[in-house]
């Protein structure tokens, strides 16, 4: 799925009202420039937004990749209808029984809230979904053309409260959803790594975290010992300051 420039323009805007990212970073306490000899360079100037972690190609290639997701669905509707479909043993109740389980099951897919349902709780694929939400949003910026930040503001929190006038609490995928869903896809280019942004950009989000796990890491028996001395030694000043 290929945006066009329009579409990638209003996507971007909403993902930084959703999750302002450099508005976080200079409002929290935490800097993790102190802690290293990296230059990071949203800390030194530089603004970050989700046109540096370039969402927009993160997003085409997700929502391609979605496509595998409906023959998946098909077999979850099937387990929906009948949890024991695929079940291999002969003797299900007396399995069942000797382990201490009801002899009864539900599948809890939709309820897990692991894939994306329509307006009837059924399964929908994520490229479905958006292309669906599409439609409705550019109408909706069609009728409101949001220019300013305050503009835009304004128009994710009609979205939000279900309250736009060519996007309204009737019609389906509701915005709401919609948000919902963006934010955790944003969420997920910015957190998981899988941008195609250049480094430090790509992990900036993971950097300001703190978190230090990244794809690829490995660590050794060595790395474990360090930390432990590390760990024991601060423990040691913390205890000999409480003791004074």
């Amino acid at each position: 799925m290929l945006f066009t420039d329009e579409q990638a323009e209003i996507l971007l805007h909403i993902a930084d009202i959703l999750v302002p990212l450099q508005k976080w970073i200079e409002n929290k306490s935490f800097n993790p420039q102190k802690f290293t000899n990296d230059t990071l360079p949203w800390r030194l100037g530089e603004s970050i937004n989700f046109e540096v972690l370039r969402l927009t190609e993160f997003m085409e290639s997700f929502l391609r990749q979605s496509s595998y997701e409906q023959s998946l669905y098909d077999r979850w509707m099937i387990l929906k209808r009948n949890p024991f479909q695929f079940h291999s043993y002969n003797k299900l109740n007396n399995w069942r029984n000797e382990r201490g389980l009801y002899l009864t099951a539900e599948f809890g897919g939709l309820e897990s809230r692991n894939l994306l349902a329509d307006q009837n709780d059924s399964p929908i694929v994520r490229i479905i979904f958006y292309e669906e939400c599409l439609i409705h949003l550019m109408n909706a910026y069609e009728k409101q053309q949001p220019q300013t930040k305050g503009d835009w503001e304004q128009f994710v929190d009609f979205m939000w409260k279900e309250t736009h006038p060519s996007w309204g609490p009737t019609i389906k995928p509701s915005s709401r959803s919609f948000l919902i869903q963006y934010t955790r896809d944003i969420l997920h280019c910015a957190m998981n790594m899988r941008n195609n942004a250049p480094p430090p950009w790509s992990t900036a989000l993971l950097i300001e975290l703190g978190e230090h796990r990244r794809v690829g890491n490995h660590y050794t028996v060595e790395h474990t010992a360090k930390a432990v001395t590390q760990f024991e030694h601060a423990l040691q000043l913390f205890l000999e300051e409480r003791m004074n």
